[in-house]
């Protein structure tokens, strides 16, 4: 969950707490014929961006009723379609349902990681547990913790930051991304899939 003022379904509380002043004052002022005309004119006016949004659009080719519910995720990025698909795809042909996100410092949030929550989602109706094996804000007090000093998963996920030139996971130097390796909280781990952006590192142990 990002937290920052632009993301306006964070602000659906206060127009729903602010509702019933805004009522109160439009039902005490004079002419109620023009301020009805008014809020028709308003109503109206939104119906543009409720029936004809550029991403989730209620008519047309690309109708929210009629694109797959899958597609739809990838609507503002299409380009990440096909390696997320295909990580979730090969991590569902392993026995591996213990997996971890290893993301640098993202705070323009360039890495995008909930599509991995519903495509790594079993076949057979049980969730595989994700974590994050890095944080670099006031979170990372919760590595700390003796679970997750002791977590090991079996498989790491890596997503590379476009247009980054800094080395795009971290911790991995470059020799050890030279033998693609991995090591993290102790444990080492091997490249077994790419596709950029997304790669995916299996435990050697």
């Amino acid at each position: 969950m990002k937290w920052q003022p632009f993301n306006s379904r964070h602000h659906l509380i206060l127009f729903v707490l602010i509702s019933p002043f805004v009522g109160w004052v439009l039902s005490e002022l004079p002419g109620k014929k023009s301020i009805d005309s008014f809020l028709l004119i308003i109503v109206i006016a939104s119906f543009p961006w409720i029936y004809n949004a550029d991403f989730r659009p209620w008519l047309g080719e690309k109708s929210i009723f009629t694109v797959p519910r899958l597609e739809q995720y990838f609507v503002q990025r299409s380009w990440l379609q096909s390696p997320y698909l295909n990580a979730a795809k090969f991590l569902q042909t392993k026995s591996c349902n213990e997996i971890g996100f290893y993301f640098e410092d993202d705070p323009g949030g360039r890495i995008w990681e909930y599509p991995f929550w519903v495509l790594l989602h079993n076949t057979t109706g049980k969730s595989k547990n994700i974590r994050h094996l890095r944080a670099d804000n006031v979170s990372q007090v919760k590595l700390q913790q003796e679970s997750y000093k002791n977590y090991h998963p079996c498989a790491v996920i890596t997503v590379e930051q476009k247009n980054n030139q800094q080395n795009p996971l971290g911790g991995i130097n470059e020799q050890d991304e030279a033998n693609k390796k991995l090591e993290i909280l102790q444990h080492a781990y091997r490249l077994a899939w790419q596709e950029t952006p997304v790669k995916i590192y299996l435990a050697d142990d």
